[in-house]
């Protein structure tokens, strides 16, 4: 499983190669938490019935178009569950301009509880916060600006 999803996983790059960036906040269900930990990690795996036939693409597949693409990153509330945050894990994506539909193709996917069974113990997060290299390049510009003023 680690080798499916960090084997070719992306890794930062400069803000001219991935420009798009994507905090996604997640919050688990009471229900989610109640699983001990093997059984919540199944949930991440895809699911088969007794004659070898797929159920379900669990997390993993159902995020595998991303792998290649986005870069991301999973931060997790020092205490989980948390019942005083409003998330339990912040999600944090890079990518190009090109994956963004990939981007929000793996974040449909994952919310899709036919492929992602885990998409139901999470309650529905919008994508929190996104922003494109124009906001790296304003930054840059009042940083050198602010350096130039008090020169």
């Amino acid at each position: 499983m680690h080798n499916f999803a960090y084997a070719h996983q992306v890794l930062q790059q400069p803000g001219t190669v991935m420009p798009e960036a994507f905090l996604v906040p997640l919050k688990k269900s009471a229900e989610w938490w109640a699983m001990d930990w093997m059984q919540r990690h199944t949930h991440l795996l895809p699911r088969f019935d007794d004659g070898g036939r797929m159920l379900s693409h669990g997390h993993a597949l159902a995020a595998a178009a991303g792998i290649s693409c986005l870069m991301r990153r999973t931060y997790r509330n020092a205490t989980e569950p948390d019942a005083a945050s409003r998330y339990d894990f912040l999600n944090y994506f890079e990518c190009a301009s090109d994956d963004m539909p990939t981007f929000h193709a793996v974040v449909e996917a994952l919310r899709d509880v036919s492929r992602n069974p885990s998409g139901r113990s999470s309650a529905r997060t919008d994508v929190a916060w996104q922003a494109g290299l124009q906001l790296a390049d304003t930054f840059e510009r009042s940083k050198a600006e602010a350096k130039q003023s008090s020169a």
